[in-house]
């Protein structure tokens, strides 16, 4: 009997995890936000990302350090000397 009630919940689990699977691929087809922690410089209304005004003049010279040079260590050490702040206002 446990061996049964076992196999009938890895079912279950293997098929509401190809339905989640299913749903994402579907939201990220429409590009639409998926939820979680919302990306630096956005903010998510109803499941769409919007810029955020109090945000873009920070994001744009992250991004553009990006671009200049793609590393981590180098993105960083221009926000901290810049005294660029995160949102829980940490430099």
């Amino acid at each position: 009997m446990e061996t049964q009630l076992a196999a009938f919940s890895q079912y279950f689990s293997r098929l509401v995890g190809k339905k989640v699977s299913i749903k994402r691929q579907a939201r990220f087809a429409l590009g639409e936000w998926s939820g979680g922690c919302r990306p630096y410089g956005y903010t998510s209304e109803a499941a769409d990302l919007k810029p955020h005004a109090g945000e873009a003049p920070v994001f744009c010279p992250i991004f553009e350090t990006y671009l200049a040079h793609p590393f981590f260590t180098s993105i960083r050490n221009r926000l901290k000397a810049l005294g660029i702040q995160d949102r829980r206002g940490k430099v």
